[in-house]
This record gives C-alpha cells, structure tokens and sequence, in this order.
C-alpha cells in the first residue's frame, strides 16, 4: 500500500488510486497499528503456550493445540457465535486463532492486551477485577 501526498491543496492522499482524507489516513494507519499489535500478541501467547507447536497436549488433556484450548472454550465460542466448531478444531493453528479472536471480539471487544491476557489464562473469571491475583503470573510471563 503506497501513500504519497496529493499535489492538490485540499489536503487530500491518494491511497491505491483513490483520494482520502487526511483523517481517514490516521484512521487506516490507527488500525494498521491496532492490527499488528492485536496479532503480535497473538503470536506472543502461542511462543509462550507452545513454543508454536500445534502438536502439544496440556492441563491432563484437556489443553490442545498452540493455543492450549480448553473444551470449555469451544463450546463457549459455538455458544457466543452460533457456529459450530469441533474439539479437533483446537489442533489446527488457523482455527485457533479464529477461536480466540470471536472469544475475545465477545468478551474484550476494545482488544486491551491485559484483559486478554486475563481472559485467555482464567476465562470469564478474569472479567471480575477481584480476580487478577489468578492471572498475574500469567501476564508478568507475558510481559504486558
């Protein structure tokens, strides 16, 4: 994608062929940001989970995938999003991903990194602030 300044005095770019406002560059540039930050720190949990491996099985079984997904959580996310992802799900990185992000999207909409954190590490507990003290291992190993 190529930004360059317009030569008209509007204070108008073109962005791919099209003018835009000046405002609406921040707004891209705001997301472009918002975007790589959300999936750097996707990245950062599945480094610290499972050192990427999609093969690893933890908390006696019930942990799978790169994510380190519970039962619980799928069922949630099939709950709160009306599809119907399967357990074995949980063993393929890109549908992972997928999971995390419509359990997040419900439960962290404003995408804030500790709460996610939180939510991932302890689930719908981590929504009530008294909880944190479950989680703060897990955010300090995190590094948020």
């Amino acid at each position: 994608m190529h930004f360059y300044k317009s030569h008209k005095p509007t204070h108008l770019y073109h962005l791919n062929g099209h003018l835009a406002s000046l405002n609406r560059l921040n707004q891209i540039d705001t997301v472009t940001i918002t975007f790589n930050k959300w999936n750097n720190f996707i990245q950062r949990i599945i480094e610290y989970e499972t050192s990427q491996s999609e093969n690893l099985i933890g908390d006696n079984g019930l942990a799978i995938g790169v994510l380190q997904i519970h039962p619980i959580i799928i069922d949630e996310v099939n709950r709160i999003s009306n599809k119907q992802f399967m357990y074995l799900y949980r063993w393929d990185k890109d549908k992972s991903i997928e999971i995390f992000n419509i359990y997040q999207d419900y439960y962290n909409p404003q995408h804030d990194l500790v709460l996610a954190g939180r939510l991932w590490n302890a689930g719908r507990k981590a929504l009530n602030v008294n909880n944190d003290y479950l989680t703060d291992d897990y955010i300090k190993k995190l590094k948020l």
